[in-house]
């Protein structure tokens, strides 16, 4: 590819005829092309990009290092109702995003906010004001962007609506405060009619094997009762602070085949003889530190 320049040359300059200039242009033409080609691919790739995020449930928004909203995919129709909104300031003062524990979070504590300065947030809970009256629980994620040489260069956020999960797991901790509460009666029959049967085994001088198979329903009853209030705290209490042992599992699992596997060892066949008891190992297993189980 060339370009062409001409003037005609004048009488005055001492002879008549034309000048040209030919300029090769075929490197920037090229280099023209390939930049076209490039700026289409890059419009595809956004294309592509803004329609994956698109599909996405949860609200994905991006800003810049002076917190203005860069990008908000579908899922984030809430920044728009500030007008368009342009910075996170203005998107935390139309939301008014709280802990669960009803307390504010500020401007600069939002995790878009945070991520900028570098932090890194991962499953903050919030509860959110729509602008028609409701109030969803959102799960938030948030990341810092960077360059090639690690210059924060804005923020990344997700948001995930949670809200109807926290409502459903309201609805179980409740049921199973109820459970719990409604299973307690039928189990203080029980452990009644245990002590009962067992004043009435002593003053019959009963057989040993008999004494053994009441301290057992005893046992049964106790850990049913732990197991009732562990619900009960659950249910009121989901998110407890653990208390951290060191548990054996060695042992652990040996206590929890031994109380499964009982009535096992008092069998009896049709002749009276004790039935076979099943071969069971227990492979090494180490002590790790947990919450222990009563």
């Amino acid at each position: 590819s060339i370009t062409v320049s001409a003037r005609p040359l004048h009488a005055a300059a001492g002879q008549t005829g034309a000048v040209a200039v030919f300029h090769d242009i075929t490197d920037r033409e090229a280099a023209k092309a390939r930049l076209r080609a490039a700026h289409d691919d890059l419009a595809t790739q956004k294309n592509h990009l803004v329609q994956v995020l698109d599909t996405l449930d949860a609200a994905v928004v991006t800003c810049d290092t002076t917190g203005r909203i860069v990008h908000a995919n579908r899922a984030a129709g809430i920044v728009s109702t500030t007008g368009h909104s342009t910075t996170v300031h203005s998107m935390v003062g139309v939301l008014r995003p709280q802990h669960l524990d009803g307390t504010p979070i500020e401007c600069e504590d939002s995790h878009l906010l945070r991520a900028l300065r570098g932090e890194t947030v991962d499953g903050q809970e919030a509860l959110l004001s729509m602008p028609d009256g409701s109030h969803r629980v959102v799960m938030l994620h948030a990341r810092p962007l960077r360059d090639r040489v690690g210059t924060i260069v804005g923020a990344v956020a997700a948001a995930y609506d949670i809200t109807a999960l926290r409502d459903r797991e309201a609805e179980l901790n409740t049921f199973a405060a109820v459970a719990a509460h409604d299973l307690r009666a039928p189990l203080a029959a029980v452990a009644g009619y245990a002590e009962i049967l067992g004043d009435d085994i002593d003053d019959n001088a009963a057989p040993p094997l008999l004494h053994d198979r009441l301290d057992r329903i005893r046992a049964g009853v106790d850990r049913m009762f732990r197991l009732i209030n562990d619900l009960l705290t659950y249910a009121t209490a989901r998110d407890a602070p653990l208390h951290e042992e060191p548990v054996d599992l060695q042992t652990l699992i040996g206590d929890v085949i031994n109380e499964r596997t009982a009535h096992l060892r008092a069998a009896t066949g049709r002749d009276g003889q004790p039935t076979p008891f099943p071969d069971i190992y227990i492979g090494p297993l180490p002590v790790v530190r947990a919450d222990r189980t009563t």
